[in-house]
């Protein structure tokens, strides 16, 4: 890996408590819906006037993690469960919101997603349906 994207990855990571919003299978992997449990504050300026528009949500991110073999020692993640997560984005820019099926490497294995969303997540944390926590993470 190179140097640059560790760095990259870990300025970009985004890191906290997130619920569990949904759970879905396809072909080689998860896609697994997390809500950060923390308010995010948004301030924009109206396009029709000059006045500014204030905006408080809990952001959304799909994490896609690879299909794997039942691990022990370990529990799987459930719907509505929150967990201790870091969360990765795989491009370095966020894009427009696109449907389009963009080959990705997670884990070594190349699959192709599609999201909607402006970026594909993948997180340490979560191995396919296990949950990694984030001491455990560090030291393997």
């Amino acid at each position: 890996m190179n140097p640059r994207d560790t760095i990259m990855l870990r300025e970009r990571a985004i890191t906290g408590i997130f619920k569990v919003v949904e759970i879905k299978k396809q072909k080689w992997v998860y896609r697994v819906r997390v809500q950060k449990d923390s308010l995010i504050h948004y301030r924009y300026q109206s396009c029709h006037d000059t006045s500014y528009q204030e905006m408080y949500y809990y952001p959304i991110y799909e994490v896609f993690t690879v299909k794997t073999e039942k691990l022990k020692g370990y529990k799987k993640i459930k719907k509505g469960e929150k967990y201790e997560l870091i969360v990765n984005p795989y491009f370095e820019h966020d894009i427009w919101t696109d449907f389009s099926v963009r080959g990705v490497y997670i884990k070594g294995k190349h699959v192709g997603i599609a999201t909607g969303m402006e970026n594909i997540y993948t997180s340490p944390n979560i191995n396919g349906l296990y949950y990694i926590g984030p001491a455990l993470h560090k030291t393997r």
